[in-house]
């Protein structure tokens, strides 16, 4: 099973426990450790927007942007991905460059049964945040 797989099964499956430091992008697999923040913050704390309600197989979008202030995007100071997940599923990953971009994306994506969605952005300089969850009620 992937770090991805398994870190969105310790978040989403409510066993991750505050401070776990899990392997993230330096050690010998070029990943470096971090933990998550639950905690809120203006620039780091991902965003959810969505509709409340969609139809079951019909595409809607959804935009996350990273924190309500605009997050910096330098080489010192970036946003370096950020996974969407639907429930326990890992439902997309976007990779993201300093300077090149903003961690603001829309996703265009389809449910077949209500679910939560939630995000994790991992920042170069501490460890990665946790989105509140947002329910998605699929008629």
């Amino acid at each position: 099973m992937n770090k991805n797989k398994i870190l969105g099964m310790l978040i989403l499956g409510g066993l991750m426990m505050p401070g776990l430091v899990l392997a993230g992008s330096n050690d010998a697999s070029g990943m470096k450790p971090y933990s998550l923040n639950r905690d809120l913050n203006a620039k780091h704390t991902p965003v959810i927007s969505a509709p409340d309600t969609v139809k079951a197989g019909e595409p809607f979008e959804v935009t996350i942007k990273v924190g309500a202030k605009q997050h910096p995007s330098l080489v010192e100071h970036h946003v370096e991905w950020i996974q969407l997940y639907a429930d326990e599923t890992l439902i997309a990953h976007v990779q993201l460059t300093p300077s090149m971009t903003l961690p603001n994306i829309k996703l265009t994506v389809m449910l077949e049964h209500s679910a939560d969605l939630k995000v994790v952005e991992a920042p170069n300089h501490s460890s990665g945040w946790v989105s509140k969850a947002k329910h998605i009620v699929v008629k």
